[in-house]
């Protein structure tokens, strides 16, 4: 197995047992990635760094550890109206690409970039009304789902499929960001980037699930900003998975595998086109 290869599937791996973990502690939730809504037509692109790391205590070489460049594309693609819980509602056409790039030189092993990696692309119809930061409603009762009146997704070159759920579920295959029942509000700042330094509010939080065997971290942290279109400036996710026997004492548990990502708002605009554009 070449090294590209082996590490993809590793990653596989990790997202795929926090999803299990996620199974066993209870249900699985997502916070999105809609702050606000702007006006249709309106584009965000953030770029930023994604690094994972594998712990290899018996290699000589050391540590895995494998750098891609990565993008997240938000665009306002349409309106129409939907039914969502048996009312009939204004909604928006909304879509994510999510891109993947090796930082490796180019070469043929590098440019090939499978499953998980590659470009993703989700379309859902979203009720506008739904667009929120905040993940509790107003009698304080958790918001832990998006609602969505359809959508499609694309993986790499595969044809595009009909989203099954219906709610918006950005983890894994969107962003890293999920579900924290700690989500709050913390201390406002400026975020640099190219499009110049945005005053921005902040929010995080963290999720920690786990087995008698397995047990996994996550900690995500929005920017919020009311110059960048959807509200978001910058987006920062580590995950962290740990491993023991099921014997052993619950302080034997041993980091084996982490991912750091973090994207920056770069580039918007009102002239979005939708990349699935037959599709509605």
């Amino acid at each position: 197995m070449n090294l590209l290869a082996g590490c993809l599937r590793w990653h596989q791996v990790l997202l795929g047992s926090v999803l299990v973990l996620g199974i066993l502690t209870g249900p699985a939730r997502a916070q999105n990635l809609l702050v606000s809504l702007p006006e249709d037509g309106s584009w965000v692109r953030l770029e930023g760094d994604h690094l994972e790391k594998k712990s290899r205590p018996e290699a000589a070489e050391g540590d895995l550890e494998l750098p891609w460049r990565t993008e997240l594309t938000i665009k306002s693609v349409g309106k129409a109206e939907a039914e969502v819980g048996g009312e009939k509602l204004p909604c928006r056409w909304v879509e994510f690409k999510t891109e993947f790039k090796s930082t490796k030189a180019a070469t043929t092993e590098a440019s090939i970039q499978p499953e998980p990696f590659g470009t993703r692309i989700y379309k859902v119809l979203v009720p506008e009304a739904a667009i929120s930061i905040a993940n509790k409603d107003e009698s304080g009762l958790p918001i832990t789902f998006l609602p969505i009146a359809k959508g499609y997704r694309r993986i790499a070159a595969r044809d595009p499929q009909p989203v099954k759920e219906n709610v918006l579920v950005v983890y894994p295959m969107i962003s890293l960001l999920t579900h924290y029942p700690d989500w709050a509000e913390t201390d406002a700042g400026t975020v640099d980037s190219p499009l110049g330094a945005l005053e921005c509010k902040s929010w995080k939080g963290s999720r920690i699930l786990g087995s008698s065997t397995l047990k996994s971290s996550n900690e995500g942290q929005l920017w919020i900003t009311d110059a960048v279109p959807f509200g978001i400036a910058k987006v920062q996710v580590k995950v962290q998975r740990f491993e023991k026997d099921a014997t052993a004492a619950d302080d034997a548990f041993k980091l084996v595998a982490e991912i750091n990502s973090a994207l920056t708002a770069v580039e918007t605009g009102t002239d979005a086109q939708s990349d699935l554009p037959d599709l509605k």
